[in-house]
């Protein structure tokens, strides 16, 4: 890897830690006619993460948590060359990430963020 130093998206999904922090990667097929399936597998993994979400037993803060994540859900959109899509929120962050490189569906919540992919998408 290359010795660059640490900013942006990275920066900020770093530096949010201690709150309750929700990552959701969801893979995308590289071409046009299979956005369909794309959605299907959206709608999937955001039901997980939804799921999730509300095992823990903090409603108020999951209201919050499943607004944001509902509104970053409505603003993917499938770009030519991304391979992947990540969002992450918390209660100070809302960030949807593009990756334009093979990614493994991952959802996650813990007091950081899941940031390997953006790491390796920013430093790469």
């Amino acid at each position: 890897m290359k010795n660059k130093k640490i900013n942006g998206e990275l920066k900020e999904l770093m530096n949010e830690k201690g709150n309750v922090c929700v990552s959701v990667i969801i893979p995308l097929h590289s071409q046009p006619s299979d956005q369909e399936i794309d959605w299907i597998n959206v709608d999937h993994v955001f039901e997980k993460a939804k799921t999730l979400l509300n095992s823990k037993k903090k409603p108020a803060l999951n209201e919050t948590l499943l607004k944001k994540l509902t509104m970053l859900r409505n603003k993917i959109r499938f770009a030519e060359g991304a391979s992947g899509v990540g969002t992450f929120v918390s209660p100070n962050v809302a960030r949807l990430i593009y990756f334009p490189f093979p990614i493994a569906e991952k959802v996650v919540t813990g007091r950081s963020f899941e940031t390997r992919d953006v790491m390796y998408k920013e430093l790469s």
